[in-house]
């Protein structure tokens, strides 16, 4: 199931021309940098369209979250919930946080071209809002952008529980165990 998400989201990548040009290193580290943020970003999507709470497995079972977890989603469901996107505005959503010009360790070319990306796609998105929201659009503009910041608080939290782990012990059984022998 991941496996396939991170090949829908390379081929999503794929679909920006600023993508198709950066040098393959860039790439690399773009899509390590935004792949968790995406799957997230979308899942609560769907999960807050549906009104659905619960994030389940590939097998359509309720995941056994801890508490940190369940809060990091039901954040951003809520965020969701409260800035009630459109279809439109959640792909402009998405494209915003896939141009993350401030990736560590892109090339100047690189950040330049996310950077002038992200702001086309922003200023897209504001005045879509303001279209379609009228005078309302600027506050429901903020409204979308808290969202994404919900999205980067709670990847950003998980991230530092995977830092603090300590996966010595795991480490230390998994070489202790004996490797079946291969078949002759």
């Amino acid at each position: 199931m991941l496996n396939q998400k991170l090949e829908i989201m390379v081929e999503y990548a794929k679909t920006f021309e600023s993508f198709q040009w950066m040098p393959i290193q860039d790439k690399v580290l773009l899509l390590r940098d935004v792949a968790f943020v995406l799957i997230l970003l979308e899942t609560a999507y769907k999960k807050s369209i549906s009104k659905c709470t619960s994030v389940l497995n590939h097998r359509n079972q309720r995941e056994k979250q801890s508490i940190e977890e369940n809060i990091g989603i039901s954040v951003i469901i809520e965020s969701f919930n409260r800035a009630k996107l459109d279809k439109k505005e959640f792909l402009l959503l998405k494209a915003i946080a896939f141009m993350h010009s401030e990736c560590s360790g892109l090339s100047t070319n690189s950040f330049k071209q996310l950077s002038c990306q992200r702001q086309i796609i922003l200023d897209t998105l504001f005045n879509y809002m303001i279209f379609k929201h009228d005078k309302h659009g600027p506050v429901r503009f903020g409204h979308a952008l808290s969202v994404l910041w919900s999205v980067y608080e709670a990847t950003n939290s998980y991230v530092e529980s995977l830092m603090d782990m300590d996966l010595k012990p795991l480490t230390i059984e998994l070489l202790a165990n004996k490797l079946p022998e291969p078949l002759t």
